[in-house]
């Protein structure tokens, strides 16, 4: 599986960096209220 998923939190983090890149993840409280919008429209 992947790396990042090991314990080892150093190397979780440069292997996560890599693989993102400049990219953010958005907090969760937004991403949840996209996924809740895109649910309730028909």
């Amino acid at each position: 599986m992947f790396k990042f998923l090991r314990k080892d939190k150093k190397e979780s983090n440069k292997e996560l960096e890599s693989l993102l890149g400049n990219y953010e993840l958005p907090s969760f409280p937004s991403t949840v209220m996209n996924v809740l919008s895109m649910l309730r429209d028909p």
